[in-house]
C-alpha cells in the first residue's frame, strides 16, 4: 500500500491532471542469484482526472484507474543479512481506464525504477519500503478515452512522458 502523486498530460488547451492518492499492488519476485531477483510488479490507483484549462477554472473530468504491469529486476546490496537496500528497474505497460460508460480504455508502454529497503524479520517474513518512479510514454498522436464516432476526452499535443511517483510499503512473504 502507498501514496501515488503526479501525472500530468498537456494538451493544446490546457492540462489533464491525475489527483494524488492511495495506491495498492504487489510484487512477485524470484531469486536468480544471491543478491538479484526477477520481479513482476502490479500497482493500481483509483483517481479523479482534472482538466486545468488555459482559459477557465479547473474542472473534474471523471474517475479513472491507473494500473502498471511491469517486469524487471531488483539488485540487493549491503552486508547486513537482515536489512537489504535495493534498487529495481522494470518495463511493461500502463493501463488507463476511465470509470465512465462509453469511453474506451488505453494501454501505453511504460518503465519504472525503485529504491528501497527490505528488512527480514525471520526466514519467511519481512517488511519492504520503497520509492518508485513510473514513466509512461505518450506520442503526439495519443488520444485517451475515446467513444464512437471518434470523440476523445484527452488528446496529447506533443510527445511526452506521463510521470508519477509512489511511496509504498508492505509485508513480504519469503518462500
Amino acid at each position: 500500500a502507498g501514496y501515488r502523486y503526479g501525472g500530468t498530460v498537456n494538451s493544446e488547451t490546457g492540462k489533464f491532471i491525475a489527483n494524488d492518492g492511495f495506491a495498492w499492488g504487489g510484487t512477485i519476485g524470484y531469486r536468480v542469484k544471491r543478491d538479484g531477483l526477477v520481479e513482476f510488479v502490479y500497482s493500481r490507483q483509483a483517481t479523479n482526472i482534472l482538466f486545468d484549462a488555459d482559459t477557465a477554472r479547473e474542472a473534474t473530468i471523471g474517475e479513472a484507474a491507473i494500473e502498471y504491469f511491469q517486469i524487471g529486476g531488483a539488485l540487493e546490496f549491503g552486508h547486513n543479512p537482515n536489512t537489504k537496500p535495493f534498487f529495481a528497474l522494470t518495463v511493461g505497460t500502463t493501463h488507463l481506464s476511465p470509470q465512465s460508460d462509453g469511453l474506451g480504455e488505453d494501454w501505453v508502454f511504460s518503465f519504472g525504477g525503485a529504491l528501497g529497503v527490505k528488512t527480514y524479520l525471520s526466514q519467511h517474513i519481512g517488511l519492504r519500503a520503497q520509492a518508485r518512479l513510473w514513466m509512461s510514454t505518450l506520442s503526439s498522436d495519443t488520444e485517451f478515452w475515446c467513444s464512437l464516432p471518434g470523440y476523445c476526452v484527452i488528446a496529447v499535443s506533443n510527445s511526452t512522458f506521463f510521470a508519477q511517483g509512489e511511496f509504498s510499503g508492505g509485508v513480504m512473504f519469503v518462500f
